[in-house]
C-alpha cells in the first residue's frame, strides 16, 4: 500500500458520501497525511517498498519505547491490545511521500487540529512548529487549535474526542450560516 492507494481510497469514499450531503474527515498521525493529498488532488506518484516493525515483538525494552512514545497513559495490555491493531508493513513511502497541504487545494478547508499535549511520537513542540508553518501558508484560513490532555493514540475517553469534534462541527455550521447568502462559506470542498 502507498500514499496514492491511501489517497484513491478515502477519495472515493469521500466522493460517495459526498452525495448524501457534507464530509467531515478525521485524520489522526499517518491519517492526516492521508487527508492533506485527497484535499491536494491530483494524486502524487506510488511506490511499492514496505517498512516492517514487528509489532508483538517480546522484547520488553521495545514494548516499554512503544509505550512511552505512543501510549504512555496506557497499561501494558492495553498498549499489547493497540499493536494488535498496528500494520507490521506500513510503507516506506509513506514517510518519504510529499504529503504536505497545499495553499490552493487544502489550505481553502476548514481544518480543526486536536493537539495531543502528552504526544511523545509527536510532541507538542512540533505540533506547534507544524501548525505554524501551515498557518503561514493560509494566513487567512488558519488552523482551529484544541488541545487534549493525551498520548499519540489518542485520548483514553472516546468520548472527549468526540466531543472536541462535535464542537468544533459546531463552530463550522455557525460560521457557515453566517456566510448564507454571500456565496459558500470559505474553504467549501467540492470532491
Amino acid at each position: 500500500m502507498t500514499s496514492a492507494d491511501f489517497t484513491d481510497h478515502v477519495a472515493d469514499v469521500v466522493r460517495r458520501a459526498h452525495r448524501l450531503g457534507p464530509v467531515v474527515l478525521v485524520g489522526q498521525s499517518v491519517g492526516g497525511l492521508t487527508l492533506n493529498t485527497v484535499a491536494n488532488r491530483p494524486i502524487g506518484q506510488s511506490a511499492n517498498r514496505a517498512n516492517r516493525v514487528h509489532w508483538r515483538s517480546g522484547d520488553p525494552e521495545f514494548s516499554r519505547v512503544v509505550r512511552e512514545g505512543m501510549a504512555a497513559d496506557r497499561t501494558d495490555d492495553e498498549v499489547r491490545t493497540l499493536l494488535n491493531i498496528l500494520e507490521p508493513d506500513e510503507s516506506a513511502q509513506i514517510g518519504a511521500a510529499d504529503t504536505r497541504g497545499l495553499p490552493g487545494a487544502w489550505g481553502r478547508i476548514p481544518r480543526t487540529y486536536l493537539r495531543f499535549t502528552e504526544d511523545r511520537t509527536i510532541p507538542p513542540e512540533l505540533q506547534d512548529l507544524m501548525i505554524e508553518e501551515a498557518d503561514e501558508l493560509t494566513p487567512e484560513n488558519r488552523f482551529h487549535v484544541r488541545s487534549l490532555a493525551a498520548p499519540h493514540i489518542s485520548p483514553r475517553d472516546p468520548g472527549e474526542l468526540a466531543a472536541e469534534l462535535e464542537l468544533e462541527l459546531e463552530l463550522e455550521l455557525v460560521a457557515g450560516l453566517c456566510h448564507r447568502g454571500s456565496g459558500p462559506p470559505p474553504g467549501g470542498f467540492e470532491p
